[in-house]
């Protein structure tokens, strides 16, 4: 694991490991993607040509700073503003204090003192009408999200997740 780990940082990508007793371990790799890359994804690239017409403010919460810096990126490669917060409470004190100006809340589930579900109940009891995605790599959790509340199952692709943010945005 430390090769592996070590080779994905000389390209400077981010290796991390979620694990729970008695359910296993879950590994991410993020890799940046080179231009050369992109030319062999056309699928991808258009999904972001239909993105270009929702423009929209994720509040992003997660925990683990590579997750975060992660998909902050590929949000904000997406054409979204994306405020990252790797603090649940402090996420929550921003929302307060900005509760207009944020059209959905991406939050992880498994975070210290208040999860991802318990923040989704806060800020969904202030503006019912925003959207929330949670992800999470333990899929026997969903059963406990708020009605409304859509998931996304880590591992994901950024195709997947884009889409997930899109069908949200435009329902709302």
């Amino acid at each position: 694991l430390s090769s592996v780990k070590g080779i994905i940082r000389s390209h400077k990508g981010d290796v991390f490991v979620e694990s729970l007793d008695g359910k296993g371990s879950t590994f991410h790799v993020f890799i940046p993607m080179t231009e050369k890359m992109k030319t062999v994804l056309p699928q991808e690239s258009d999904t972001n040509e239909e993105l270009d017409q929702i423009k929209a403010h994720i509040l992003l919460v997660d925990d683990d700073e590579a997750v975060l810096n992660s998909v902050s990126r590929i949000l904000e490669v997406s054409g979204y503003t994306v405020t990252a917060i790797p603090d649940s409470q402090k996420a929550l004190k921003i929302f307060k204090n900005n509760k207009n100006n944020f059209n959905l809340l991406m939050t992880d589930l498994a975070m210290p003192i208040l999860t991802g579900v318990e923040l989704a109940r806060e800020i969904t009891a202030d503006r019912p009408d925003m959207p929330v995605l949670i992800f999470t790599g333990f899929k026997d959790e969903i059963s406990l999200f708020p009605n409304g509340t859509e998931c996304l199952i880590k591992p994901v692709t950024t195709q997947d997740m884009i889409k997930k943010i899109k069908a949200l945005l435009s329902s709302r």
